[in-house]
């Protein structure tokens, strides 16, 4: 793991209880899926991954706690009809620490 679970109710402030461990682990493995669908350079081992992917992974994982009331998304009226928006696939912070590990791609 680049996060230990330790880590992450470290960061969340959340008490050292095992209450929220396995939505904790859920939300890491969402958050790495996502971190590791958007770069593009690859590494050996987990050990080789630079310090930025444990803050991407904390911020991602901090998101996804913040938003699980659904606050995260936005809501737009066009005329009688409502969408729902949630910007990006991945919060902003990831992106920008993740950016430099990434070759985009022209579709």
């Amino acid at each position: 793991m680049i996060v230990s679970l330790d880590e992450i109710k470290e960061y969340l402030r959340y008490d050292d209880t095992p209450d929220n461990d396995a939505v904790l682990m859920v939300f890491y493995n969402s958050a790495m899926a996502a971190i590791l669908n958007y770069v593009t350079d690859t590494f050996a081992s987990e050990a080789e991954y630079p310090e930025v992917f444990k803050l991407a992974a904390l911020s991602y994982i901090g998101w996804l706690d913040s938003s699980r009331d659904g606050s995260g998304i936005q809501k737009m009226e066009m005329g009688a009809d409502t969408a729902y928006i949630d910007g990006n696939y991945i919060p902003a912070v990831v992106r920008n620490v993740l950016y430099p590990y990434r070759t985009p791609t022209v579709v």
